[in-house]
Formats: structure tokens, C-alpha cells, sequence
């Protein structure tokens, strides 16, 4: 009997984590050259709302919500950023940083993730290929509070 119990109650815990639609984005800016320019962003949807945890630099982070709206209108960017358009480009830039986007569908899986890395983000880089890719990044800096500048 108490094999039967178990197995109902992790089917349906399965079952019950699988249908809440947690979603997640990991957002990460950092130029070795500068020190403190770090910028991390999270936002993370889940049953209870969608909230976005920020830091900049050496301060101290923050967290506050955002409307489901935002956060769909968010996932449709980044789901309209094609792979071909920011993997296997060979830039030459001094002093610039790195820009990491991290999309992933459940925080307990960490192999189901897309994640796309930019060198040497600018923002005349609405001319190129990278121009959706750097569009999300300005809707996630506008949804955490932050701006293209704080980008060093």
C-alpha cells in the first residue's frame, strides 16, 4: 500500500510542476576591464507572479514585480531572436564587455535552456544582425530599471 501512495503522490507531484509554467531569465552583462560593471538580472515567472531580482556593480540587489504582460511580451523577444544572427561572429573590440541571455522553461532542469552570448554589445547594433538580440536586452534593462548606459 504504501508503494502505491508513493508512486501516486510523485506522479502527481510531476504532474502538478509540469502544468504551473515556470519560466525564467537569466540576464548577465560583465566587462573584466572595468571593475564592479557587473549586471545580473533575474526574472522568474511562476504561480505566484512574475518578479525580477537586479543587481548592479558592488550594490546591493533589489527585487520587484512585474505584470504577466511584460513578461510575455519579454518571452516573444527573446524567442524572436534568431540563433544564426548571434552565434559565430568574430568581433574585434577593446575594453568591451559580455552580454549572456539564459532562457530556460523549469529552474529543475538545467539541460532545457537556450542561452546566447554577445561580445562587444553596442548600441549601433540595431543596424545588424544582432538587432533582436539587442532589443530584448533594452526591454529586460527597461523592465529591471536600468538603463543601456549601466552597461559599461
Amino acid at each position: 500500500m504504501r508503494v502505491i501512495f508513493t508512486i501516486f503522490f510523485i506522479t502527481c507531484a510531476i504532474n502538478s510542476h509540469s502544468q504551473n509554467n515556470d519560466f525564467s531569465i537569466d540576464f548577465k552583462h560583465s566587462n573584466p576591464s572595468i571593475v564592479f560593471s557587473e549586471v545580473e538580472i533575474y526574472i522568474k515567472k511562476s504561480e505566484t507572479g512574475v518578479f525580477v531580482f537586479a543587481r548592479k556593480g558592488d550594490s546591493a540587489s533589489y527585487r520587484h514585480s512585474i505584470s504577466n504582460e511584460d513578461f510575455e511580451k519579454l518571452k516573444n523577444k527573446i524567442l524572436s531572436i534568431k540563433p544564426s544572427d548571434v552565434i559565430n561572429v568574430n568581433r574585434n573590440c577593446l575594453d568591451s564587455g559580455t552580454t549572456e541571455i539564459t532562457f530556460s522553461e523549469a529552474d529543475f532542469v538545467p539541460l532545457n535552456s537556450v542561452k546566447y552570448t554577445v561580445d562587444c554589445l553596442s548600441i549601433s547594433d540595431d543596424k545588424t544582425s544582432k538587432k533582436d538580440f539587442l532589443n530584448t536586452v533594452k526591454l529586460i534593462l527597461e523592465l529591471a530599471k536600468f538603463n543601456f548606459e549601466d552597461l559599461k
